[in-house]
């Protein structure tokens, strides 16, 4: 989902690509990156397919990995818990913009 800088619900965009980068400051989801085979549908707020979510796909949040149980022992735990500090241009580095095609018409069925 995508959110205006008032925080209001901007659009939406259902995507897939060979790699996806998740990058976060603070906590919080900043930006998303695709590499590579990026296909995908960008809607408007007002044309958000309901439910919007992978078809199939149940989130159990109890069922969610862990990082202690993923990663109990190995030098990649102790990276995590205290991971080299990045300047704010390190962490979130300019790309060139992927623009998808809007979707024509309210009904996800025509998808």
């Amino acid at each position: 989902f995508r959110a205006t800088d008032d925080g209001l619900l901007d659009g939406a965009d259902r995507l897939s690509a060979d790699s996806l980068t998740f990058l976060f400051r603070g906590g919080e989801l900043r930006e998303l990156r695709g590499t590579r085979g990026i296909e995908g549908v960008a809607y408007g707020p007002q044309i958000i397919p309901e439910p919007f979510q992978l078809q199939g796909y149940v989130y159990t949040p109890e069922r969610r990995p862990l990082r202690a149980r993923l990663l109990p022992d190995g030098w990649e735990a102790e990276w995590l818990a205290n991971p080299p500090a990045l300047s704010e241009d390190e962490a979130l580095e300019p790309v060139p913009p992927t623009v998808l095609p809007r979707a024509e018409s309210e009904d996800p069925a025509d998808l």
